[in-house]
């Protein structure tokens, strides 16, 4: 049954028409709204200006539709300073669409376009609810207060972790996108200024 409903989903790249349904999501999570400020028309045309560079920006906006209307996305950004590394930062389904795989569906399609787009290792901010659809999709993640570093040439910050969490995430989610992707390494978040004895 689960399949069947998900096999109604079609996921698209988004196109900056999508701008003002994707901001629509703000009323089913309030704390969007925080994170990205006042909203308007100017917002909208930020998000469409920002859907429109995918291509050069490397980032990854994608839309799942049922029946022509988007009830959900996922919106994905090149962590630029660690090597070929992607950061999943949001996914968001409407209401009426949970539970019946549409998460899911966009993890997959996501890693879909990281692997086509190069990238070699997907991070992502989750909670202990969200990381059950990760989990599906055969991400790891790290326990609450961890972080993860990864090696790579030239990558001055090769690492994702509590620092980088809002309040309503509390561990970091990971997947190694291709078998050559370098270890991932899980250790407890590393103390800045702290004196070592």
């Amino acid at each position: 049954m689960t399949s069947q409903r998900i096999r109604q989903v079609l996921v698209r790249k988004a196109k900056p028409r999508d701008a003002e349904r994707i901001n629509s999501f703000d009323r089913y999570f309030p704390h969007l709204a925080t994170l990205s400020g006042p909203k308007g028309p100017f917002y909208t045309q930020f998000v469409a200006g920002e859907i429109a560079s995918q291509t050069s920006s490397r980032k990854v906006v994608l839309v799942a539709e049922e029946k022509g209307l988007i009830v959900g996305y996922a919106w994905s950004n090149p962590l630029l300073e660690a090597g070929p590394a992607v950061d999943l930062d949001l996914i968001a389904v409407s209401p009426e669409m949970r539970r019946r795989g549409v998460s899911q569906v966009l993890i997959a399609s996501s890693v879909e376009a990281y692997r086509r787009a190069g990238f070699k290792i997907a991070v992502a901010a989750v909670s202990e609810l969200s990381f059950k659809a990760f989990e599906k999709a055969g991400w790891d993640y790290a326990p609450v207060g961890h972080e993860i570093r990864w090696e790579w040439p030239g990558a001055s910050e090769a690492w994702f972790g509590p620092d980088m969490l809002s309040r309503h995430h509390d561990r970091v989610a990971f997947l190694r996108l291709t078998s050559d992707a370098p270890a991932i390494h899980v250790q407890p978040k590393v103390q800045t200024g702290a004196i070592a004895k």
